[in-house]
């Protein structure tokens, strides 16, 4: 069996527990299960006890073997989440205290405690309304979901999910020999070595299990009749494929007509469904073509002037890059003059990269203001028309003669 296929089998709450076993679970969930056991000074959590599994046969014709039920116990030992309906996406609505496999004679059961804390809402279920539905019996059935294991045929022995020489079917009766007496059987299944993957409370206790799965094998197989079809369908409560050849389904004579109508109705509500979203998309595309400027008419014209448009903006961007890529060179040049060897210009470049044209021309001009104060020099302009000052005469002497 595959890893993710999860079933489920049927079971009850059950309601007998007396003060000690209330004390022996609230050190179990204080201890192994609670993250801040604080929480229960506050708030004290509600038990309740469920016969989670058994060897019984259940509605789908199927029951648990030993290995199972024990899996089971071990599992509810290790903490499974107690569910609402198997919806496993959804946040759990208690969890499992402990776990104990029972055996008496032929008889075998799984059985479990749970707990939760009351007036949560989870999932917009409120566990105290919840608790009170179990004690009122209104929510009495559980079913365990589980994964892994065999669903071994009990009148073949083969895997009923795996082997396909299986042709047996939970529920219903086969000729079976035994020397030279042919007696009738009723197929059922055996589910070995199964792990649990959570608990659920549910409306019914009925949920289909590997007869669904082997159903629409077989179906898909071309290997099933009209009557059992419709059989199966009713009791497990699923719409399967009739018998095809190639992928492609064959009905019975008396059902080809209806068969046609209902697939041409189905073609015909597709092809307007189709044809609906084309509509709203050519006018969603008329309308932003139309916003950016192009001409009315037909959307052709509109999409050729995009097109015509979209090569005009592909050329002037690439102008703008080939500018911001020689403004950038620009502005580090003039850092480095300003600067020098505290500039860096690896450092500065991701920087520049990362900014706007405004912000790169200021830094240039910072920069070059910079290097303007750093190497000034060259001719003085005079900007007066007055003519330079004349310096007085300095007294030669005798001595620079001699």
């Amino acid at each position: 069996m595959e890893s993710d296929q999860v079933f489920a089998h049927p079971a009850r709450v059950l309601y007998q527990q007396a003060p000690a076993d209330e004390a022996r679970w609230l050190e179990i969930v204080t201890s192994r299960r609670a993250m801040d056991p604080a929480v229960f000074k506050d708030r004290q959590p509600v038990f309740w006890p469920a016969e989670i599994s058994n060897r019984r046969l259940d509605s789908y014709f199927t029951r648990m073997g030993i290995s199972t039920l024990r899996n089971f116990a071990q599992g509810a030992n290790d903490g499974v989440a107690f569910q609402n309906s198997h919806r496993w996406m959804e946040l759990p609505l208690g969890q499992s205290v402990e776990g104990t496999f029972v055996e008496e004679g032929d008889a075998a059961r799984a059985l479990a405690v749970f707990y939760t804390l009351p007036d949560l809402a989870i999932n917009g279920v409120n566990t105290s309304q919840f608790v009170d539905a179990m004690r009122a019996g209104i929510v009495q059935d559980v079913s365990v979901g589980f994964y892994g294991g065999r669903f071994t045929c009990d009148i073949c022995g083969r895997d009923m999910l795996r082997d396909i020489e299986c042709r047996h079917w939970p529920g219903f009766e086969y000729d079976v020999k035994d020397g030279d007496v042919t007696r009738k059987v009723m197929a059922t299944a055996t589910v070995e070595d199964a792990l649990l993957s959570e608990v659920s409370a549910v409306y019914d206790g009925a949920t289909p299990g590997a007869g669904v799965l082997k159903a629409q094998r077989e179906a898909d197989a071309g290997r099933l009749n009209s009557q059992q079809l419709r059989m199966l369908e009713t009791r497990y409560r699923v719409r399967l494929v009739g018998q095809h050849f190639g992928g492609v389904t064959v009905p019975e004579e008396k059902d080809k007509e209806s068969v046609q109508e209902v697939v041409g109705a189905e073609r015909a509500a597709v092809i307007e469904d189709v044809n609906a979203v084309l509509r709203a998309e050519i006018t969603n595309a008329r309308a932003i073509l139309h916003n950016a400027g192009a001409p009315d008419g037909p959307v052709l014209d509109a999409a050729e002037w995009a097109a015509e448009t979209i090569k005009e903006l592909r050329l002037l961007a690439d102008d703008g890059r080939r500018y911001r890529a020689d403004l950038v060179d620009e502005a580090l040049a003039e850092g480095v003059r300003g600067m020098g060897k505290q500039f860096s210009p690896d450092l500065y470049r991701t920087l520049l990269d990362n900014a706007t044209v405004p912000q790169i021309k200021a830094l240039r001009d910072q920069w070059r203001a910079m290097g303007d104060n750093q190497f000034a020099g060259g001719a003085v302009v005079r900007n007066s028309n007055e003519p330079p000052r004349e310096k007085p005469a300095v007294p030669v002497t005798n001595q620079a003669y001699t």
